[in-house]
This record gives structure tokens, C-alpha cells and sequence, in this order.
């Protein structure tokens, strides 16, 4: 699946929530509608006469954000309210919300994509993904399993079953909804967008992400939860269809109801008299519902679903909140604040194989106010190509071609064309989790609004392998923060060029990354902005940072003459740093280049007598110790993994 249209404009989605009396639930779903990682959309917010605080906290959100605009009406039904948002967008795609629902922050970007994965997009009408119940505290309250993939020409099949689920999973073409009307105002006790999308499945095709990004609300007193209104609806839904499908027989309509009443089954409590009474009524609807064989594969759906733990392909895990709302207290920091542009950085040698994995994890972030500067540094392969056919689609990248100089001539060109308020640097083998950027911003606004102004947030990474499976699962590291120069020193905590963000105002009175040497160049970079203000720590593995045959760090000769390089500078710098720190900081290169071989490799024990002769005492030493420490705590889990005792997973992000 593709991650953007072929256009080169993104096309605008009109967000559109109906709102009642939703003063309890209504921040956090425009929280995960304003803050999706597709950002060229709108959200219209429709209250429907509501009498509490609905409408003054969507005017409050709408102050700050102009993407978002507040619609008053009286009181009419939740389908006249989503008429009249459908009415006042400009979007040529609908999504629906419903103000208790949540969203995965990925959804409008899958579903988009997903419209524009077939040649003749006009064809699909109508895209869905799938859900997951949550309760009142966000908490997923019913497991699922990754459902049937159902798209195409489904009307039949919808009929039988309200695959779309709920009010808040699909996207529609406005096309189509020009084409074949918009809910029915009729129908005001339920089941209106289910004889929606049966009047798109009747003209034109259904597309799906079959992904569980939508969480959906359930409380009490909610429409699903009203049995006989739902039942009455479905009746009134019937007769609408029958009106422009004659042909139905009276199979279709008997398996319609059964479907009924097996989903209110589901949501009844077990043994409760609503439960009994469902029973009933689905034995007199169909005498044989019970022997019938899609009776059997309904009843093994919810039993997998009630028992069973979560597919692999959901995005959150069960008694756990929303995955797409973890996030939300760095969001909160930031909201009403214009989102700072953040430049990020990346140079590219020879790059084909990883810089599309790379590119992709860029622009997936939940942040969005980004540019993408990346610098070809002679390459002479297809990087170029690759880079151009994203820049085409996205226009936040920026594409620059330079003769083969080095990494660190590249990444200062590349901070030369920047205009970012931060930069990030990114090498081009690496990947991001899509909230890094978001999260490391978040840390540096805690930090400005506490009066501390920050030159270098960083995070955590793991060591992925060239297919993207973690090799080494690094478990909680030390916090270190603050004034942090004599720490890092000793030992490069930053670890890699992928982890940073820096602030420009900071990284302006330094000179950029070292040009003559090719290893520490970043380290040293780091040392210097140390020593001009403190570091602040995202405590997450949010980088996959790639071990590959060919990476500078496996050259040993190259690291070694890198480093000596670094104290050379910094004794420059600081003449007065003593000889303990120096020899601790030869130690730590000296110790992370020998862990870093195979221990049954002769490069090794070559390499453990090298560090014998720069320090005799180091195995006595208590860094050395710690480190030591640090690595049989994790060595069962390392183990467990060549041996093939647990599965190896491929890096989140």
C-alpha cells in the first residue's frame, strides 16, 4: 500500500463530528483528530443544541487551532448533524467521527492511501477500517481478532453484516455522497449510517484497511446499548433498502436479523433477561439459526474474540489505553503553540536499499510541521531516484546533490539549507518510531515553560540488523540530563547520529560536525553543545539504529583515530580536564569496540590485548564493572533470541 496519493497535492479531508452534550469525551477525540500524521485536513465540529460545555471547549480548541471550526445548530438528530457538517465541508474525502470515539493517529493517512491504491480511484466510494471497544478510561475492553478482509462489491454481504462497524470508521468520497444522498434524517433511534453505506455499496465499491485503528466508545445508555431502539431501526433500515432493491428475498432479510441479534448478543450480559429475549427472538426469526452453518462461524468469531488473546496486526493490546492517546500529555504541552518547524537532516551515500524504510519513518511522524533535507552525497546508485520520488509526493523534502566530500561535509550542508527552530539529524540507514520528533519537542517546550532552555534532547535506541529485526533489546539505560559534559565525556550516552534533536540557537555557536575525521564526529559535536547548555532525555527506545558489515562503527582502525582525534579537541577546548577522564574515555571506546566483536572472533582477543595495553587495571575498574553488570542482565534475553527461543520482533516504529 502506498503511503501517499500519486498527486501531488494530498487531498483535503473534511473531519466531520457531531456533537451532543459531549463535554466529557469531546477534547480527547478532536486530540486524536487534530493531531493525525496526515495534516491537510479540516474538522468540522456540529453541536446539536447541546446544554453543557460541548460548545465552549471546541471554541477554546478552535482559538488555537485554525484547522478546526465550531458549527451551532438546535437540536436535530445525529444524522442531521452530520448532513450539515457533510454540507459545510470542502474536503474531497469524509471522515466521520463521533464525539466519544478515538482515532488511531495513523487512520486518515492508511485510508487515504487506501483510496488511491486502486487505478480508477472514482470506483471506491467508501473506505473502513477496523475497530476495537474501549470503556469509559479509554481501556480496550473487548479483544478481537484480526477480522475478514471484505472489500469490492459487497452490498450482499453488507446486508448480512455491518462490517463498517460504527459511525466513526469510515471515509467517504464526496462524490459519492453527492451521488447517492446523505444519511437519512428519518431515522432518528439508530442504524442511519448502516443504510448509508448500503446505499454506496449499491453504486459503488468498499475499500478497507484491515488494521484496528478505531476505538469505540462504550457506555451506558450509549444507541448500541438500546436494544429495542436498534431493533426498530434495522426494521426501518429494511424497508429503506427494499425500496431500491426489490429483488431482496427472504433469506438476505432473515440473515440480516440473525446478524442483529447476534452483535446485540455480544454487548448483552451473558444470562441477563436481554440476553434470553435476543434468544428468542433469533429462533423465531429462523427456526434453524442453530444449525445453519454461518450461525457456527458467528458463534466462533465471539469466541475468539471473547477468549482469545489480540492478532498481530492490532496497534494496541488489550486493558491497555488507545495506542493513538499515550501520547497525549506531550500534545497537550504543545497545543495552542504554533508547532515549531523541525528540520531534519539526512545525508545519503549509496542509500538504495534502506533510504525508502528511512523516508518512510520520517514522514509517518505524529508531528507534522516538518521539513526533510537530505543531501546526496554523490551517490552512484538509484538513491537519487528514490529521494525524487518522494520529494514528488511530499513537498516537505528537499532534495540536494553534492560531489562525495563525507558524511559530515553532507550533514553541515544539510544544517546550512535548514530554517528549522530544531534540527534532527537522521542518518539514512536508521529508523524512527513516529512519535519521536513529537515527544522530543514536547521535552524541550517542559523545559522552556519551567524557565531551563535545553541545546540537545535525546532518546533511546535499539540495534536492528538489515531487515529491520532487533538484535539487541537494550533495557532501562541510565537517565542522565542535565549538565551532562563530564558524563558524556566518559561515555557517548547519546550512542548514535540518529537520536538527537538540537536546538539551532545552540548548535549556531558551534562549528557543525568535525570535517576531518569520520566516527566521532558526533560525539564530539555533542561534547561541544554540553558545554554550552543542558541536555534533556526521552526515556523510550525510539530509534532503530542499523548494524550493518559496511557501518563506521564496526571499523575499528577508523574509530580508534577518531577518537583520539576527539581528545585532542576537547583538551584544546579544556585544558583542564584531568587524566582520569581522559583514560575512562579511551576505556569506554576501547570496551564498546571489543563488545562489539564476537567473542569467539580472533578480532577480539586481538583487540581485548590492545585494551590491555592502554590500561592495564581497566577489568578492575568500576565502570568497567557496571558495564559488565549491565550486560548479563541483558545476555538471557540475547540468548534466548540466536537461539530461537522467542520470536524476534522487527523494530515498532
Amino acid at each position: 500500500m502506498r503511503d501517499f496519493p500519486t498527486s501531488n497535492q494530498e487531498p483535503l479531508v473534511s473531519v466531520v463530528v457531531p456533537a451532543y452534550n459531549a463535554e466529557r469525551w469531546i477534547e480527547r477525540t478532536l486530540a486524536t483528530a487534530l493531531h493525525q500524521t496526515y495534516s491537510n485536513l479540516e474538522v468540522l465540529v456540529v453541536d446539536d443544541g447541546s446544554s453543557d460545555r460541548t460548545a465552549e471547549i471546541v471554541d477554546a480548541i478552535a482559538a488555537k487551532e485554525s484547522r478546526l471550526r465550531l458549527i451551532r445548530q438546535a437540536n436535530a438528530g445525529v444524522a442531521a448533524a452530520r448532513n450539515r457538517g457533510i454540507r459545510e465541508a470542502a474536503g474531497e474525502l469524509i471522515a466521520l467521527l463521533d464525539a466519544d470515539d478515538l482515532w488511531h493517529l495513523s487512520k486518515l493517512r492508511k485510508q487515504v492511501a487506501r483510496f488511491y491504491e486502486d487505478r480508477d480511484t472514482e470506483q471506491v466510494g467508501l473506505v473502513y477500517c477496523w475497530s476495537q471497544s474501549v470503556n469509559e478510561q479509554d481501556c480496550v475492553i473487548r479483544s478481537s481478532l484480526p477480522r475478514d478482509v471484505i472489500e469490492g462489491e459487497v452490498f450482499e454481504r453488507l446486508l448480512d453484516e455491518n462490517f463498517v462497524g460504527n459511525g466513526s470508521s469510515p471515509m467517504i468520497r464526496a462524490s459519492a455522497l453527492a451521488a447517492v444522498g446523505a444519511y437519512d434524517e428519518g431515522m432518528r433511534i439508530g442504524c442511519e449510517d448502516w443504510e448509508l453505506y448500503l446505499r454506496i455499496a449499491n453504486r459503488f465499491q468498499v475499500g478497507v484497511v484491515p488494521l484496528f485503528l478505531l476505538g469505540y466508545r462504550q457506555v451506558s445508555g450509549s444507541m448500541s446499548k438500546s436494544f429495542s431502539k436498534m431493533i426498530v431501526a434495522h426494521e426501518e433500515m429494511l424497508e429503506r433498502v427494499h425500496a431500491y432493491r426489490p429483488t431482496l428475498d427472504r433469506a438476505q432479510i432473515r440473515d440480516s436479523r440473525t446478524s442483529l441479534y447476534f452483535w446485540l448478543f455480544v454487548l448483552s450480559k451473558p444470562l441477563s433477561k436481554p440476553s434470553f429475549q435476543l434468544g428468542v427472538r433469533a429462533l423465531k426469526n429462523d427456526p434453524l439459526v442453530m444449525i445453519r452453518a454461518r450461525s457456527w462461524r458467528r458463534i466462533g468469531r465471539i469466541l475468539k474474540s471473547l477468549y482469545s488473546s489480540l492478532g498481530q496486526n492490532q496497534l494496541w493490546t488489550e486493558r491497555e489505553k488507545f495506542a493513538g492517546l499515550s501520547r497525549l500529555q506531550d500534545w497537550q504541552i504543545t497545543r495552542g503553540l504554533e508547532q515549531p518547524l523541525v528540520s531534519v537532516t539526512i545525508p545519503a551515500y549509496n542509500a538504495e536499499r534502506w533510504i525508502s524504510r528511512t523516508l518512510d519513518s520520517v514522514l509517518a511522524q505524529t508531528h507534522c510541521n516538518l521539513e526533510v533535507i537530505v543531501v546526496d552525497d554523490g551517490s552512484t546508485d538509484r538513491t537519487s531516484e528514490i529521494i525524487l520520488e518522494y520529494a514528488d509526493r511530499d513537498a516537505r523534502i528537499r532534495y540536494f546533490y553534492q560531489s562525495n566530500s563525507g558524511q559530515s561535509v553532507a550533514r553541515n550542508y544539510a544544517i546550512e539549507q535548514s530554517s528549522g527552530r530544531y534540527i534532527a539529524p537522521l542518518d539514512a540507514d536508521d529508523l524512527w518510531h513516529t512519535t519521536k520528533i513529537e515527544k522530543q519537542v514536547a521535552c524541550f517546550r517542559r523545559s522552556d515553560l519551567a524557565g531551563e532552555s535545553l541545546s540537545l534532547v535525546y532518546c533511546w535506541s535499539l540495534s536492528i540488523d538489515e531487515s529491520d529485526y532487533i538484535l539487541s533489546s537494550i533495557g532501562k539505560r541510565q537517565r542522565i540530563e542535565g549538565d551532562v559534559f563530564a558524563s558524556l565525556l566518559k561515555d557517548n550516552f547519546v550512542a548514535n547520529g540518529s537520536t538527537p534533536m538540537i536546538d539551532t540557537r545552540y548548535l549556531a555557536q558551534t562549528e557543525g560536525y568535525a570535517q576531518s575525521t569520520t566516527g566521532c564526529e558526533d560525539w564530539l559535536l555533542y561534547l561541544r553543545l554540553a558545554a554550552l547548555g543542558k541536555y534533556g532525555l526521552v526515556p523510550e527506545h525510539l530509534v532503530g539504529y542499523r548494524q550493518s558489515s559496511a557501518s563506521t562503527s564496526k571499523n575499528v582502525a577508523l574509530m580508534l583515530e577518531s577518537h583520539q582525534f576527539l581528545i585532542d579537541r576537547i583538551q584544546e577546548m579544556h585544558p583542564e580536564i584531568s587524566d582520569r577522564a581522559i583514560r575512562e574515555s579511551r576505556n569506554a571506546i576501547h570496551l564498546w569496540l571489543l563488545f562489539n566483536h564476537k567473542f569467539y572472533s580472533p578480532l577480539f582477543y586481538r583487540f581485548l590485548l590492545h585494551t590491555l595495553r592502554v590500561d592495564a587495571f581497566v577489568f578492575f575498574r568500576k565502570s568497567t564493572l557496571r558495564r559488565f553488570f549491565n550486560i548479563i542482565v541483558g545476555m538471557p534475553s540475547l540468548i534466548k533470541k540466536r537461539l530461537g527461543w522467542a520470536s524476534v520482533q522487527k523494530f515498532s516504529g
